[in-house]
């Protein structure tokens, strides 16, 4: 599964059942989701390496809240 780092061009924005903020943060994700957030205009999305997701994780959230 990938992680991908995610942060809305907006304050704030959903999409997948997921809030994103300005703030950047690392989320866990099927390939299916992440085409999904990929083809959103309204954030940025970035797809870590495993190398990146361990630096990235001990720097952001990692844990994906789902508010749906």
């Amino acid at each position: 599964m990938p992680n991908a780092k995610v942060s809305s061009r907006p304050e704030r924005f959903r999409r997948a059942g997921m809030e994103f903020t300005r703030e950047a943060r690392v989320v866990a994700v099927d390939e299916k989701t992440l085409k999904v957030l990929q083809e959103e205009p309204m954030l940025a999305v970035e797809v870590l390496k495993e190398k990146e997701d361990k630096k990235e994780k001990e720097g952001l959230s990692c844990t994906a809240r789902s508010t749906t």
